[in-house]
């Protein structure tokens, strides 16, 4: 990484930072840097440039470890949604499995009737229709209360 050397100024104090952040990055943080150290010296009357740098301190090393209980917390949330995720594509999997059973199961209800009502011609080919389709719904109702239940 290539390092730049970087003159921030705060307080109206001029300090060399050598950093591999951008230009950009090092404004910001110097422009919070002062801002909050400047409102520190005026909360704080008559305090020293090294009292009201280590109450600054205080206050950046605090807000890091809430960002990072935030960041942990996060992690672990993030941890159980793909957990869930594994677990929702697992149940997906296993019902479009048992969707390509039922249409294995349709099929063969299907060619059987077929070959029922060739051998049976005398059957009015209504009453096959109605059974296949009441067939094909109790097992679409089957796989959808399954899918619906999980």
């Amino acid at each position: 990484m290539t390092q730049i050397r970087y003159k921030a100024i705060v307080d109206g104090n001029y300090y060399t930072i050598i950093s591999s952040e951008t230009k950009e990055h090092l404004d910001m943080v110097t422009q919070i840097v002062d801002e909050q150290f400047c409102t520190l010296k005026q909360k704080v009357k008559g305090a020293s440039g090294e009292l009201t740098a280590i109450l600054l301190a205080i206050n950046a090393v605090n807000d890091q470890l809430k960002k990072q209980a935030s960041n942990i917390i996060l992690i672990k949330k993030n941890e159980r949604l793909k957990n869930q995720l594994l677990e929702a594509q697992e149940q997906i999997a296993s019902l479009e499995m048992e969707l390509e059973r039922a249409n294995s199961a349709e099929k063969k209800t299907r060619e059987l009737l077929e070959e029922f009502k060739e051998n049976n011609p005398k059957i009015e080919e209504a009453q096959f229709v109605v059974e296949v389709e009441q067939a094909n719904q109790k097992a679409k109702e089957r796989i959808m209360e399954k899918t619906i239940g999980k």
